[in-house]
């Protein structure tokens, strides 16, 4: 999974291939909400991702894919304007790109059942569990490009962030989400955007298992 802007261009990548684009030129900058991974940033927000996830790197200053691309074969490296990098291979909960503490919540930790690079990848078990950063200005993003991607393996399917820096749909900042739908079986992946100016990814659906 990829989100990238490129001047004001916002595209998103399933797989290398590119599902969606808008054009927009609002400013995402949030000094209030640290980045957070597999959930919200609350306590009690009953809202988590459940599912394993690795290569989660945010590159600010970058839009590192702007057109259909080959998916990396290798686990992604700290590459320039890289703000965040966390794999999760080989039993490591860190921040390669040396710019970020993680805590790890509830029992979030690195498993090897489902592994994509390595020999891990996280864990998540949709019911409480998440890593949480601190609040940092390197991830406001501005009106600047940048890039946010990562691996994920779905095993069930619940509304809650993926990779997120807004405490809520309804907060400035940005979000990658995975959402149910009304109906509880439309899984489908959002992006919010400055709350408000959030736009659903339709069509690009998490499959368990995928």
């Amino acid at each position: 999974i990829a989100l990238t802007r490129s001047v004001n261009v916002f595209s998103f990548f399933i797989k290398g291939v590119q599902t969606w684009t808008t054009t927009n030129s609002i400013s995402l900058t949030n000094t209030n909400n640290a980045l957070t991974i597999g959930g919200r940033p609350s306590i009690g927000s009953g809202q988590y991702y459940n599912g394993y996830m690795s290569n989660v790197r945010v590159v600010k200053g970058t839009a590192v894919y702007t057109a259909a691309f080959t998916p990396p074969t290798a686990p992604v490296t700290a590459i320039t304007n890289t703000q965040l990098l966390t794999n999760f291979t080989n039993a490591g909960i860190f921040d390669a790109a040396t710019m970020n503490d993680l805590e790890t919540v509830g029992n979030a930790q690195v498993s090897t059942s489902v592994v994509k690079y390595g020999t891990g990848s996280m864990a998540f078990d949709g019911s409480g569990d998440r890593l949480v950063g601190r609040n940092t200005p390197n991830l406001n993003f501005g009106s600047g490009d940048w890039t946010v991607e990562f691996w994920i393996y779905a095993t069930d399917q619940v509304i809650g962030p993926i990779v997120n820096q807004c405490s809520q749909a309804s907060s400035a900042g940005w979000g990658i989400w995975a959402y149910n739908g009304a109906s509880g079986v439309n899984r489908k992946l959002t992006v919010f955007l400055n709350g408000a100016n959030f736009s659903l990814v339709t069509g690009s659906r998490i499959v368990t298992g995928k």
